[in-house]
């Protein structure tokens, strides 16, 4: 017997974590899970990257500003205090 995980006893995290994250995994969880995308990053040569699913400059402001408010809300208010 192994202690070894496989497919099917590993459940991935969607908490918070203070960790940084390998950006194809994040990529590949979000993959046939969203209506509308929205992704920004840096890419390979340390230019910045910025792509989205919709051509509405206001949905995609919309898009950033929530995020930008989730992200505010996750620092200030965590859910647990270490």
């Amino acid at each position: 017997m192994t202690d070894e995980p496989t497919s099917n006893n590993v459940v991935r995290f969607t908490g918070i974590t203070r960790h940084d994250l390998d950006p194809n995994l994040i990529l590949t969880n979000a993959q046939n899970t969203l209506k509308e995308v929205v992704v920004l990053g840096t890419t390979l040569e340390g230019t910045q990257y910025f792509a989205t699913s919709k051509s509405d400059a206001k949905d995609i402001m919309w898009q950033l500003e929530t995020a930008k408010f989730m992200l505010m809300e996750a620092i200030f208010y965590p859910e647990d205090d270490e």
